[in-house]
């Protein structure tokens, strides 16, 4: 009896500007000569997801991102809607939404980039969530910029994108990393996660009332203290959150390959790092190729 033809399929996660890191794993299938059959992306995932299922490779997809995302200046002013001066610390957690995810699409993407997904060369899911009905919604057809922009629609940063009556945010609330959206059409899955956890990077010496008396001590405690500021707090509990919700989706299921990619350092927004990011996540490629080879045997 002999076995039926190889079918790979790709999830990609949602994690902002760490989603760049997803680069290197397109670069490693092709690198061993294989090809993705379906892919999945939620998010900065599913950007890049559509780019490669629009017939876009890995190299061109970095290479384009190493040519537009240079100049930090020049990216904020693209993507904001906003005026210069309320850029001011990046994002007010409790304003209206500043970033045009729309606009944020064209300056990720070349032109190749598909605009319908009856334009793609791979079967694409887009995860999203439906902000009334809850839970997720997998869009598979019609405007493919659209869907991607309502895929990556982070609360308090995108605005919601509307499709159809129906208002849809980042599918990352709902499924962090959409391998179980494309378990039933593969026979060998790889799903890679960008979402990364909170870490310690700066110093902040909250304000306490000190007595003579234990002043040293309490400068000591405040010391180790690193307190995030509300935007921070924002971000950091979307990735708690999603962590949460992949550690019980991989009790019920799970795809051959799972990376988490070394991301923690970044940050949501830190689109300007580019070139940071994919050099810190570079070593991925080889620990997948790796991966993939020890179970398919190429």
């Amino acid at each position: 009896m002999t076995n039926p033809p190889l079918k790979i399929g790709l999830a990609l996660g949602g994690g902002g500007a760490r989603g760049l890191a997803h680069i290197w794993a397109i670069k490693a299938i092709e690198e061993l000569g294989l090809e993705v059959d379906v892919i999945a992306g939620t998010s900065i995932g599913a950007v890049i997801a559509a780019a490669h299922a629009s017939g876009i490779s890995g190299n061109d997809i970095a290479d384009y991102v190493d040519e537009n995302m240079r100049n930090a200046g020049k990216i904020a002013g693209q993507i904001f809607s906003a005026g210069a001066s309320e850029l001011v610390d990046l994002l007010n957690p409790f304003q209206p939404a500043l970033v045009n995810g729309l606009k944020l699409i064209e300056i990720l993407m070349p032109d190749t980039f598909a605009s319908d997904f009856k334009d793609l060369k791979i079967p694409l899911k887009v995860m999203t969530a439906n902000f009334y009905e809850g839970g997720e919604h997998i869009i598979t057809k019609g405007d493919l910029k659209l869907a991607v922009a309502a895929s990556m629609a982070i609360p308090a940063v995108f605005t919601p994108v509307i499709i159809d009556q129906h208002v849809y945010i980042d599918g990352a609330y709902a499924n962090p990393v959409p391998y179980s959206a494309i378990l039933d059409e593969c026979n060998f899955s790889i799903a890679i996660n960008v979402n990364g956890r909170p870490i310690k990077d700066k110093s902040v010496k909250p304000k306490l009332k000190i007595t003579a008396k234990s002043k040293a001590r309490a400068l000591a405690e405040a010391e180790k203290l690193q307190i995030p500021n509300s935007r921070d707090v924002l971000y950091a509990s979307n990735q708690l959150m999603q962590n949460a919700i992949m550690a019980e989706k991989l009790k019920l299921s799970a795809p051959n390959i799972y990376i988490d990619a070394p991301i923690d350092k970044f940050k949501v927004m830190d689109f300007h790092k580019a070139q940071d990011i994919l050099k810190a996540t570079e070593p991925m490629k080889d620990e997948l190729k790796r991966k993939i080879a020890e179970q398919l045997d190429v």
